[in-house]
């Protein structure tokens, strides 16, 4: 993750803070914050950095747009991400400076002058550092994830998560609905966060979140699984939530991890998926880096997607909630909102492009594997 101008637009300091032009570029990544509030000189050039976030009352180029573009064509040319000006001297930018930022994908805001400078540098700078301490942990989970770790260091980087871990661990990982942002997460980890033996951090997009516990057969991790997913879905009820199997030490935490991300990329209508109920997907998996595997379901689905494309159709949306609805014609048009009979021509149509002469069943199922192929290495 990388901090932009519009995460710094989330900070309490910036609440009230107004879009003057630049609007669609809030992705720009802010690296550090300065202040420019001196007339511009040669020198400009050698000190600007390449994602500098500037703070400036404007005075000197208030009444001159001379001046303005001088300092922006700076800003511009040293790749600053972002310019935040305070409505001390100046309350709106004459519209051919807006026109100028908008073409030029540079971000200006307007703050209150009432919000001294150090608050605003205070807050950016912590957003910064925490973005970093991020980074960092997710170069260590990566490394669990990866397991090319000893088991000394993958306890080391459970105690850095948490010190107050217990002797069993299960792992959830939670995905936001692909129309949801990962702020959308944030409830979850403070969730995992609000207990003494459980943590959360935010890894790949997602939450993946620690749950610990001393004893298997007195605290059934089964019942306390269920209760973290129930409290999930009522916090980001569109959410896919992966839990990995119960019982495992904490130096077992690679398999943990892993086996909640592979549960969470399972499609489910419930959005829970219990990793020890994949079935033949645990084997999908071993399989994924070889590329035989990408080769069948490329085989399988490729003409599907290029039928959907060229004829603006639906089978395979069709296909997957047929999946999802166990099967069940009505059901799936329901879902889709269609007659009964577009589902079942649309699948008469994916049998034909496939040209397979299998008995139904085993069509569907040569299907469903695939879609589970693809969804494995989407997530890997």
């Amino acid at each position: 993750m990388s901090v932009t101008v519009g995460n710094i637009l989330t900070l309490p300091s910036f609440k009230g803070a107004a879009i003057l032009a630049g609007a669609k570029a809030l992705d720009k990544i802010v690296l550090q914050v300065s202040i420019a509030d001196s007339p511009v000189t040669a020198v400009d050039y050698k000190v600007a950095k390449e994602g500098d976030f500037n703070l400036s009352g404007f005075y000197y180029a208030r009444e001159n747009l001379a001046s303005m573009y001088e300092f922006l064509n700076i800003l511009i040319a040293t790749n600053a991400s972002g310019l935040c000006l305070v409505d001390e001297y100046i309350h709106e930018l004459p519209g051919e400076i807006v026109e100028f930022c908008d073409r030029m994908n540079f971000p200006v805001l307007l703050n209150d002058v009432n919000i001294p400078y150090s608050v605003m540098i205070r807050e950016i700078i912590e957003l910064l550092i925490s973005d970093g301490q991020r980074t960092l942990m997710e170069t260590k989970i990566d490394s669990l994830v990866n397991d090319v770790i000893d088991d000394v260091h993958k306890l080391l980087i459970l105690r850095e998560i948490n010190p107050k871990f217990m002797n069993y661990i299960s792992v959830i990982y939670v995905l936001p609905d692909e129309n949801e942002t990962e702020g959308s997460l944030h409830p979850v980890l403070d969730f995992f966060n609000s207990s003494v033996v459980s943590s959360g951090v935010f890894y790949k997009g997602g939450c993946l979140g620690f749950v610990s516990y001393s004893n298997p057969i007195l605290e059934e991790p089964g019942d306390k699984m269920e209760f973290h997913a129930a409290r999930i879905k009522e916090l980001c009820p569109n959410a896919a939530i992966g839990i990995s199997g119960p019982n495992l030490k904490p130096v077992q935490i690679s398999v943990a991890i892993n086996q909640a991300i592979a549960a969470a990329a399972t499609k489910s209508a419930d959005r829970v998926v219990y990793y020890n109920d994949l079935g033949i997907i645990k084997l999908l998996r071993l399989l994924a880096d070889r590329p035989e595997f990408e080769e069948f379901y490329h085989e399988i689905l490729d003409p599907i997607w290029k039928f959907d494309e060229e004829n603006n159709a639906d089978l395979f949306e069709t296909m997957r909630v047929f999946l999802d609805c166990e099967y069940n014609y009505k059901k799936t048009a329901e879902a889709l909102f269609v007659h009964e009979n577009t589902v079942r021509y649309r699948i008469n149509k994916v049998r034909e492009i496939l040209s397979l002469k299998n008995p139904h069943h085993n069509f569907i199922e040569l299907f469903s594997i695939a879609v589970k192929c693809c969804d494995i290495k989407k997530f890997r």
